[in-house]
């Protein structure tokens, strides 16, 4: 899991890829709150996720961003590459 550094603060984010390792990886990111992929529409999946401010939908290329315990934002992989940058650590 990498860091990345917006303008002011620091988040911690995933992107989606639909992997065996990348869902794991996020479910340990979510720290293990309730997942579910969704492959309704075929080669169109999507990770859902009950959170502490509800239902997260996330399709494959976009990011999960952690932006406090149990708070989570969804951003795609153009506007999550113009806001933010990664950073070491």
């Amino acid at each position: 899991m990498a860091k990345f550094r917006a303008k002011r603060i620091e988040v911690e984010a995933i992107q989606f890829i639909d992997t065996a390792e990348n869902i794991e990886e996020i479910s340990n990111f979510v720290d293990d709150q309730d997942l579910v992929i969704s492959y309704k529409t075929p080669g169109e999946p999507r990770l859902k996720i009950v959170a502490g401010l509800g239902l997260i939908e996330v399709v494959i290329g976009q990011w999960l961003i952690k932006q406090a315990p149990h708070c989570y934002s969804v951003m795609d992989a153009y506007d999550f590459a113009i806001s933010y940058e990664e950073v070491d650590g």
